[in-house]
């Protein structure tokens, strides 16, 4: 927990089915109490999401009874890459919104997206970026519509 000014800021961590399907979770305060904070099934948390939970913060400094808030910013933790089979993607996917339909032409070129290591000393955003990547070069690209 980080403090700014009368209010207490942190951050919770939430597995995508919790942000999706609703969640119950506790919180420790600083005066030793437990809060139970939840989200209703249906109503989505986006991962950055800022809820806030009033009189949970700081005591104020003119009057020690009252408290600021305690601000909450939502970190969705998403499953690891091919966690589903893919033979189960399509009924997923048919019960999530739809995905919007991209069209396309021949003027377009389609390119692959690379994982940056960010532990490498390789990977600068610099022209020595491309000297051994594994990633063909490319430029900056259109905003996807």
């Amino acid at each position: 927990q980080e403090r700014q000014g009368d209010n207490l800021i942190m951050k919770m961590e939430i597995k995508l089915v919790e942000a999706l399907c609703g969640f119950k979770k506790t919180i420790c305060t600083l005066d030793d109490r437990t809060l139970i904070v939840s989200s209703p099934p249906g109503k989505v948390v986006k991962p950055s999401d800022i809820k806030f939970v009033q009189k949970e913060g700081m005591p104020l400094h003119r009057d020690p009874y009252e408290k600021g808030q305690l601000i909450i910013q939502f970190v969705v933790e998403f499953p690891e890459n091919y966690w589903l089979p893919e033979h189960m993607l399509p009924k997923l996917e048919a019960l999530l919104p739809a995905r919007d339909e991209l069209m396309t032409s021949d003027d377009m070129e389609e390119v692959d997206l690379c994982d940056i290591d960010c532990n490498s000393q390789q990977n600068t955003y610099s022209g020595r970026a491309y000297e051994e990547d594994e990633c063909p070069r490319a430029g900056v690209q259109c905003h996807t519509q």
